[in-house]
């Protein structure tokens, strides 16, 4: 009571001594080893099998979540305020979390730091600025588009490529891939020794 004044009352009425709250707390030491699975083991397989399937997983989830993104912000929309890119900016920061899950994760989340990057800063978001974020939300709703696209970010196609070729479509429906000068060649993605 002496070392906590204005407390005094409180620590009186306490029906715990401090003999008794010295006696409760204690700690102790666990040791354990963490090993790999052994190869030949089955459960080795089984976690293999797990590690490939996290990455489809999460893009599973990304484009559930684009789903949801069109349908209540981006869906029939002619403008859009600066409040539209704060679900992507939660999917990118989803994707840059989970980058280390597989290896075309981070470029797909590239692409949605290309497209964030050309908005302007103020104003209604309308025209091609609303074209070309409509046309990231249509990627990302497809797993399989986000797969082919983080690949192609993997193989020397900058971001700002790959956005480009959203609003230039083909004849055939499919996107056309401009070409513009890449500094540098394919991209390499550390693993991290989980791929």
């Amino acid at each position: 009571m002496d070392k906590h004044p204005g407390w005094e009352r409180l620590i009186a009425d306490s029906p715990v001594s401090a003999d008794q709250v010295r006696n409760r707390l204690g700690f102790k030491w666990q040791l354990f080893k963490v090993a790999g699975p052994n190869r030949e083991d089955a459960s080795s397989a089984n976690l293999v099998s797990e590690i490939e399937a996290l990455g489809q997983t999460l893009f599973g989830e990304v484009a559930d979540e684009a789903r949801n993104i069109w349908h209540k912000v981006y869906a029939g929309k002619t403008e859009v305020s600066h409040k539209a890119l704060s679900p992507l900016k939660n999917l990118h920061g989803k994707l840059t979390g989970l980058s280390f899950v597989e290896p075309r994760v981070a470029p797909v989340a590239d692409l949605i730091q290309a497209a964030l990057n050309s908005m302007p800063k103020r104003g209604l978001i309308n025209g091609p600025h609303l074209v070309l974020l409509q046309g990231l939300v249509a990627l990302l709703r497809d797993p399989g588009l986000l797969i082919e696209h983080g690949q192609k970010v993997i193989d020397g196609h900058s971001p700002d490529q790959i956005l480009l070729s959203l609003n230039c479509p083909q004849e055939d429906g499919e996107p056309e891939m401009p070409v513009i000068p890449v500094a540098a060649g394919p991209q390499f993605v550390d693993s991290l020794g989980l791929w």
